[in-house]
């Protein structure tokens, strides 16, 4: 992940506008037992959600392979503990995030007793747009005259507002460090 941050004071408070812009890639394998997927739909994959009421309902079990780029803005409002040396600061706000590229692969698989059926991979599940909010805080420490160092820890939620059945809604921990100039 890398990028670039503002932080605005807001008039001669504590308060300050903080709007960041960043590229993050994620790249993982994740794998889950006990989808289930409707004999009605089971020829259409793209319409498998937590519907399971038929009684030809079967459970199959997951990977996702995720190679998904994209840039986020987060707009934050941050309030500052100014100190002498070091200053502490929470901060949360909305948060827009736009696909850049998304190569991730969802399987569906049936594990028999003597052989595993695949299903048809299934398109990404990231949307173009996503949205969410970021609640954090961290601490600025000055290093030499006009510079410091920055870290913070922050909890993101991402939504993915589509009209897909099953959209992939995900939420990220981060951890920055950093220089300021």
């Amino acid at each position: 992940m890398a990028g670039g941050f503002l932080d605005i004071p807001l008039g001669k408070g504590n308060f300050s506008f903080h709007p960041e812009l960043y590229g993050r890639y994620i790249g993982a394998v994740y794998s889950k037992q006990g989808i289930i997927l409707d004999d009605n739909i089971s020829n259409n994959p793209t319409q498998i959600g937590p519907v399971g009421t038929s009684p030809s309902s079967i459970i199959l079990d997951y990977d996702m392979v995720m190679n998904h780029t994209s840039l986020s803005l987060p707009l934050l409002l941050r309030y500052n503990f100014y100190r002498p040396e070091t200053s502490l600061f929470f901060e949360g706000g909305p948060l827009y995030s736009r696909t850049i590229k998304d190569n991730s692969t969802f399987f569906l698989y049936e594990n028999l007793k003597d052989e595993v059926i695949y299903h048809s991979p299934l398109p990404p599940y990231f949307l173009k747009n996503q949205f969410g909010y970021a609640l954090g805080g961290g601490a600025i420490i000055k290093y030499g005259s006009n510079s410091s160092i920055y870290s913070a820890l922050r909890y993101s939620q991402f939504y993915n507002l589509g009209n897909e059945v099953m959209p992939l809604n995900f939420s990220e921990i981060h951890l920055h460090v950093g220089l300021m100039f």
